[in-house]
């Protein structure tokens, strides 16, 4: 099979529009085609005044020809960034980071400038204007503009109803034109490496009717932002904010702006504004804080990943029932070890007694749990507790345990509305001492339980989880305490879900990823659909539903892209249909009892898949996340509808058919380099071919391949070996091509991928510019070996133009192997601007 190079387009010319502005930073924005820009200084590109006479226009321009194939990787990386927006394909991304970015509101008048600057470890500014508004519902044609005195990559998307239109991905001083219809918005995201100043404005006005239906007032800005943001959905600790320390940070500024520094852990610092403090939750205090935060980033300060330090409510922990239980409603008794058989329905269901046949866990590998802490007596808990958790809440009325920070993750005995023991009966599903003749069983039987404590009975912080998060990474922070690489957790277990996430989380979640552990997060019992939860909406975090007994999604379990697999999470609170665990409580006065019940929620759920994950890890300790979490998800049961869905994710997790499949991968083959590829003049290729596994590699064979214009063959059916290809390319047409050829084992089978292209050839003949109207050619010329062009005395009107060169000399522009593109083209005073340096791709 073979990859064409996608069409580029030119976007047609610049007009105006008044326009609101919403901009935001840390964001990724999906493309769904590729565009060239015309430059926004002139070139020689233009439409001459005068000399054709009226009712006439000459025309001058310029093309260039494609010469070689792009890298495919720019659409790959393209569709990356809409698996990080954690969106659907062709949605409109709508992170929440107006929460920690400017926010300018009202009217911006064409020629206007909006001026913002990146620093080190900013993702990108995000910047959205609309939605367009105009008398009568009429269209117009907007052009934006983009200058920096340092490169800058920008990509633009024009959103209708929430759906992406049009994407398209250049460079500074580049101008993008959109056809807008009422209620349309542009998204301009811009990107760069270091520290840079940047401007944007709209212009070209050719219709003045079209801007916001009114100029704002102050006070009609804060409840536009109010809306915007959908206040009341989250809360903040008055006037705290999260700065991360950049290159070059200096406090002073911070200073000068009223701040105070109240906490700092490694590179991330708590301050507060004491006059933000005195201000009462609502939508006031937001927009003040939104407006601090703007003149942060604006200053020049070098503090990165700016935001609020939110104020993580007891709701979050997805496992937590409404109404707290009444004394006297626990357990009447403790359960021995059989009860594995008669109250844990859900670890069957899921196949843990299947995968415990082939692997029981490792006892090296250590799970974390952020959450409230762990009852670190429990008799079906100690043996089990890691020497490496910590206790994270920084604010000791929300610990409840006599301190802040301190070494003891142990949650206080103490039963109440606000303290449900929630980290202990999440923990035990995956971690619960098995096969001891006491209580229940968990989902491995070898492996640490470390906890994190993060939540107290009152709202902890977002401060709090960078925290936790950068000691799992091993990075310093608050505890003062870096852990080293034997030290770290190699799976992280998240039971709880927010719709707000700070940069400074998102970074250190990043980090803890990259330092090679898997994450897991609880989607939420909200019943919400299409509502983002974080951080199981993040690439780096697998989402986890919830079902019932009977494999049907629960009613509370929230629902949306982000859910990857579901899990048993139970329907009731202390009854058969939910998800039995350990728990201790008053029972009586002055009498604390260890003891188990049953729970729901996509809190317990998730444990499950952090277990199996301890099992996968435990059968290939070099197993990545993302081999990791294709076996998890290819190995599901299938639920709902075929296939993927927004209700199961890719379905019901099967610890049996993933430890089976991990299995495999104990024979493993590796190719060096990984992918073959003979470019646009190679014929012969040799690649090493190892063994990746715990075992060798001794019958190795050559399977199918894709093209036959290759042959392959190995030195040796024992690895080592060498892979030798050849190829012939007789006969094939000039295009890039992505193929295949398959190597085998007993027990493994590998896609080794093979890439090269035929070299796009000189051009026979001229490049022509054609004016059609219908299938007559109005107008047509040469260009020149510039690739320039002029058309003396063209009529107004409405045309196709193509661009192109007759290869096969047939006459006729757009057969396959040519160079050719064609757009519609109108001449008039507002007329299409002529191409200028535009790219006329190669057409397979």
């Amino acid at each position: 099979m073979f990859y064409p190079l996608p069409l580029l387009f030119v976007l047609p010319p610049p007009s105006e529009a008044a326009l609101p502005l919403l901009r935001s930073p840390s964001c990724l924005l999906s493309a769904v085609a590729l565009f060239a820009f015309a430059s926004c200084s002139g070139g020689s590109g233009g439409v001459g005044k005068g000399s054709a006479g009226p009712g006439l226009r000459e025309l001058r321009g310029s093309v260039r020809l494609q010469t070689q194939f792009a890298a495919r990787l720019a659409q790959g990386e393209m569709l990356e960034a809409r698996r990080a927006l954690g969106q659907g394909a062709g949605e409109a991304p709508e992170p929440n980071h107006w929460l920690h970015s400017p926010n300018e509101l009202g009217r911006q008048l064409p020629g206007e400038m909006c001026r913002g600057r990146l620093t080190p470890g900013d993702e990108g500014d995000l910047w959205r204007f609309g939605p367009f508004v105009s008398p009568g519902g009429a269209s117009a044609k907007l052009s934006f503009c983009v200058e920096s005195a340092k490169p800058l990559k920008v990509l633009a998307s024009q959103v209708r109803r929430g759906r992406i239109l049009s994407a398209c991905e250049g460079a500074a001083a580049s101008s993008r034109v959109f056809d807008l219809e009422p209620g349309d918005q542009v998204l301009l995201l811009l990107e760069a490496d270091g520290c840079l100043d940047y401007r944007i404005w709209a212009e070209a006005a050719s219709s003045p009717a079209w801007q916001l239906s009114q100029e704002l007032t102050a006070q009609e800005k804060v409840q536009l932002f109010a809306r915007e943001l959908g206040v009341g959905r989250f809360e903040t600790r008055a006037g705290e904010l999260i700065l991360q320390r950049g290159a070059g940070a200096d406090p002073r500024r911070l200073k000068e702006l009223g701040l105070q520094r109240i906490a700092s852990g490694g590179d991330v610092e708590l301050w507060r504004s004491p006059r933000l403090a005195l201000l009462a939750s609502g939508v006031q205090r937001f927009w003040e804080e939104a407006e601090l935060l703007r003149k942060i980033r604006l200053a020049g300060t070098g503090y990165e990943n700016v935001s609020p330090n939110f104020a993580i409510p007891r709701s979050a922990l997805a496992g937590l029932p409404q109404a707290a239980f009444a004394g006297g409603q626990g357990p009447s008794k403790v359960p021995n070890d059989p009860d594995y058989a008669s109250q844990q329905w859900n670890l069957p269901m899921v196949g843990f007694d299947r995968a415990w046949a082939e692997i029981r866990g490792d006892q090296r590998l250590r799970i974390a749990f952020m959450d409230t802490g762990i009852l670190s007596d429990h008799p079906d808990l100690k043996s089990r507790i890691s020497p490496y958790g910590y206790d994270f809440i920084s604010d000791p009325k929300v610990a409840n345990d006599g301190d802040g920070v301190d070494a003891d993750p142990s949650e206080p005995r103490v039963l109440g509305p606000i303290t449900l023991f929630h980290g202990t009966y999440v923990a035990a599903v995956a971690c619960a001492a098995t096969d001891n003749a006491l209580g229940m069983a968990g989902g491995t039987w070898a492996s640490e339980l470390m906890m994190l404590r993060v939540f107290g009975p009152y709202p902890g912080s977002s401060y709090d989880l960078v925290q936790a998060y950068r000691y799992c990474a091993g990075l310093s922070n608050v505890s003062g305490r870096v852990l080293k690489a034997a030290q770290r957790p190699h799976v992280l277990n998240l039971s709880f879900a927010t719709t707000t996430i700070t940069p400074a989380e998102i970074a250190a979640i990043r980090a803890c990823a990259k330092a090679g552990i898997w994450i897991f997060a609880a989607v939420g019992n909200d019943s919400w659909v299409d509502r983002p939860t974080y951080p199981a909406a993040l690439p780096e975090v697998m989402g986890v539903g919830a079902v019932g007994p009977n494999k049907n999604k629960t009613s509370y379990s929230n629902v949306g892209h982000f859910v990857d697999l579901v899990a048993p999470g139970g329907t009731t609170f202390g009854g058969s249909g939910g998800v039995y665990s350990a728990w201790g409580g008053e029972f009586s006065p002055g009498q604390f009892r260890f003891v188990y019940s049953t729970f729901r929620g996509t809190s317990v759920a998730t444990p499950h898949v952090s277990a199996a994950a301890a099992l996968l890890r435990a059968v290939q300790p070099e197993l990545s996340f993302a081999a990791g979490r294709k076996v998890l998800m290819q190995s599901a049961e299938d639920l709902g509808p075929v296939g993927r869905d927004k209700s199961y994710g890719a379905g019901l997790l099967q610890v049996h058919r993933a430890v089976a499949e991990a299995t495999k991968t104990i024979h493993r083959i590796r190719t060096r380099p990984h992918v073959l590829d003979f470019g646009s003049s190679k014929n012969s290729l040799v690649a090493d071919v190892q063994s990746a596994g715990l075992f060798g590699l001794s019958s190795l064979s050559v399977g199918k391949i894709s093209s036959p214009a290759i042959r392959a063959s190995l030195d040796s059916a024992q690895a080592p070996s060498k892979l030798r290809l050849s190829l012939d390319r007789k006969g094939l047409p000039v295009a890039a091509y992505e193929e295949t050829v398959e190597l085998r084992d007993v027990h493994v089978q590998r896609q080794v991928p093979v890439r090269f292209s035929l070299p796009i050839p000189a051009p026979k003949r001229a490049t022509e510019i054609r004016l059609l109207q219908g299938k007559t050619i109005m107008y047509r010329t040469d260009c020149d070996a510039m690739g320039r062009f002029v058309l003396p005395a063209v009529r107004y009107g409405t045309y196709v133009m193509e661009m192109g060169v007759d290869q096969n000399g047939n006459g006729v522009l757009g057969d396959s192997q040519e160079w050719y593109l064609r757009w519609s083209f109108v001449v008039g005073p507002q007329g299409t601007p002529p191409p200028n340096g535009t790219l006329v791709p190669w057409v397979k």
